[in-house]
């Protein structure tokens, strides 16, 4: 996992670019968060009538926290991945 081999904000930044947010921790570190969901559509999409009534895609998202110290040195990090549907179409 790329995490582990992540020491610095500057080797984060490098390696993953800009977080989509940034925070802080009550102790007063910082916390860079990145997100991505990709989608996949479903078979139903392509077919002409059938989209019409239902359509929508299959998504995995996946969170990246990095926490780092006042020297912006890595302390901590943790991934979550989850999976979920879009739904659209009259019969949705």
């Amino acid at each position: 996992m790329i995490c582990s081999q992540i020491k610095t904000k500057q080797h984060a930044m490098h390696e993953l670019g800009e977080p989509d947010d940034i925070d802080f921790t009550d102790s007063g570190q910082e916390k860079w968060i990145y997100k991505h969901t990709r989608a996949t559509s479903k078979p139903q999409n392509f077919i002409p009538i059938v989209s019409l009534f239902s359509q929508g895609t299959d998504d995995i998202h996946k969170k990246v926290v990095l926490i780092f110290d006042q020297h912006g040195h890595m302390v901590n990090s943790a991934t979550t991945e989850s999976s979920g549907e879009t739904r659209l179409g009259i019969a949705e």
